[in-house]
């Protein structure tokens, strides 16, 4: 049977995490995935009133990044749960970047999922 199912792929980081300047994860190969994927970020304990984007970075090769600036969510809740679908229409890596122009928070858990066949 061919069945198209949504998994998880991936933990990409596994926290907490505490982050006051700047955050990328690790690179996941998204290219095994049909249709989509989405990112599920995790944070907590924000102090210093948090002022922090979240976006995301693709590659074609691992090597050569680029940020999507329509990713581009900012937060200054202390704690919350953010999901980014990504179309994977042409490229191969992600990963999460985290930027903190105030305060700190901590990144307790960035999972991706995704569809694949089997």
């Amino acid at each position: 049977m061919n069945v198209l199912d949504t998994i998880v792929i991936s933990t990409i980081l596994e926290g907490p995490e505490t982050v006051s300047t700047t955050l990328v994860t690790d690179s996941v190969d998204i290219s095994g995935i049909e249709e989509s994927v989405a990112l599920h970020v995790i944070w907590s304990n924000g102090s210093g009133s948090p002022d922090v984007d979240f976006s995301l970075d693709v590659s074609m090769d691992d090597i050569n990044w680029v940020n999507i600036t329509e990713t581009v969510s900012n937060q200054t809740d202390t704690s919350g749960l953010g999901i980014f679908d990504v179309a994977t229409t042409g490229v191969s890596f992600v990963r999460l970047r985290v930027e903190v122009a105030s305060g700190q928070i901590d990144i307790n858990t960035v999972i991706l999922s995704g569809k694949r066949r089997h």
